[in-house]
């Protein structure tokens, strides 16, 4: 039969085993944290402040740039329409200049 004071040594060597593998996580999780830290520091210098009126400046210039894509897009449209009148009058000249010249 085990005696009370085995009972309490392996206790004890049970928690000093518990409390060393904590030990390891915490200063595991702690090196990841001075990581992460350094790592948002260091993006942070790279990064310029953004102000409220850099934001006004770039939604203003995304006003524009979307105007300017659609006016675009517009043009595009516009080209494609000519570009199939252009071939339907091609299609036609062909059909009748082609008949007398064969």
């Amino acid at each position: 039969m085990a005696r009370p004071s085995d009972d309490r040594d392996a206790a004890l060597t049970a928690l000093e085993q518990t409390a060393q593998a904590l030990e390891g996580e915490l200063a595991s999780w702690r090196r990841r944290c001075l990581k992460a830290e350094a790592e948002i520091d260091e993006a942070a210098q790279r990064v310029p402040e953004v102000t409220s009126a850099d934001v006004a400046l770039l939604r203003r210039r995304i006003d524009e740039l979307e105007t300017e894509n659609q006016r675009l897009r517009d043009r595009i449209g516009s080209a494609r329409d000519q570009v199939e009148q252009l071939k339907t009058r091609l299609r036609f000249v062909e059909e009748h200049v082609g008949g007398e010249l064969g």
